[in-house]
C-alpha cells in the first residue's frame, strides 16, 4: 500500500472519529482559511492549527501501529510555544527578540527531552517553561501599555488574540506541573477524568477566542 493511500485512509478514519475538540479545530481552520487575510499573524495562526491537526493525525497513526506517540506530542508542544512567542512578538512589534527567546527555549527542550525527562513521555518541564515565558511576555507588555494609558491596545483584537493560549497554558501547567499522577486519576461528573475535563474546557476556550478574533478582524475590515 502506497504512503499516499495510507495517509488518505488515516485521514478518513480521523474525520469519521473526531471528538468535540477535534471538530472545533477543523471548523476553526476552515473558518480562518475562508476569511484569510495576508499578514504574519494569520500565517502563524494557520501554522498553529495545522500543527494541532497533524499532531492528532500522526498520533492516530502511532496508536494504530502500537507506537509510542510521546515524541509527537513533545515536538508539538515545543513548536506550539514557539509559534505563540512569535505571534505575541509580531503583534507588539518586537520580533527582534524572537531569536533570543526561541534558541534558549529549544535548547532547554532538547536537554529536557533527553537528559531530564524522556522523549516517550509528556515533557512537563518544557511545557511549563514555555507557558511561563509566554505569560511573562504577555504580562510585561500589558503592564507597559497600562502604565502608558494605552487602553486602545488593551481592548484591541490583537490583545484578544494574545489572550488565547493563556487558559490552556495555565490549566495544563496546573494539572501537570506538580508531576502528581493522582491528579490524572481524579474523576469528576460522569466519571470524566479531571485532566480530560480541564483540557477540553481549555481547548474550547482556545479555539473560541481564535474564532472571535477572526470574526472581529473581518468585521472591522468590511466596515472600513
Amino acid at each position: 500500500m502506497s504512503l499516499f493511500l495510507q495517509a488518505q485512509i488515516m485521514l478518513q478514519s480521523f474525520l469519521s472519529n473526531i471528538n468535540i475538540v477535534q471538530g472545533i479545530l477543523l471548523i476553526t481552520l476552515v473558518y480562518l482559511l475562508v476569511k484569510f487575510r495576508k499578514n504574519a499573524t494569520n500565517f502563524l495562526l494557520i501554522g498553529v492549527l495545522v500543527l494541532f491537526l497533524l499532531t492528532e493525525i500522526f498520533t492516530r497513526i502511532a496508536v494504530a501501529h502500537d507506537k509510542n506517540y510521546g515524541p509527537i506530542y513533545n515536538i508539538s508542544i515545543t513548536v506550539h510555544s514557539l509559534l505563540w512567542f512569535r505571534i505575541l512578538l509580531v503583534n507588539i512589534n518586537k520580533t527582534n527578540l524572537f531569536t533570543f527567546i526561541a534558541v534558549p527555549y529549544v535548547i532547554f527542550a532538547v536537554v529536557d527531552m533527553f537528559y531530564i525527562e524522556s522523549p516517550d513521555h509528556f515533557l512537563i518541564y518544557t511545557f511549563v517553561v514555555g507557558a511561563l515565558i509566554y505569560l511573562a511576555l504577555f504580562l510585561r507588555e500589558n503592564m507597559y501599555q497600562l502604565k502608558n494609558e494605552n487602553f486602545e491596545f488593551i481592548s484591541s483584537n490583537e490583545n484578544l488574540l494574545l489572550c488565547t493560549p493563556l487558559l490552556l497554558f495555565i490549566t495544563t501547567s496546573a494539572i501537570t506541573g506538580f508531576n502528581d499522577s493522582e491528579l490524572f486519576d481524579i474523576t469528576v461528573v460522569g466519571n470524566i477524568p479531571l485532566y480530560k475535563l480541564v483540557n477540553t474546557f481549555g481547548n474550547i476556550f482556545y479555539y473560541g477566542l481564535i474564532n472571535v478574533y477572526i470574526y472581529r478582524v473581518n468585521k472591522l475590515q468590511y466596515a472600513q
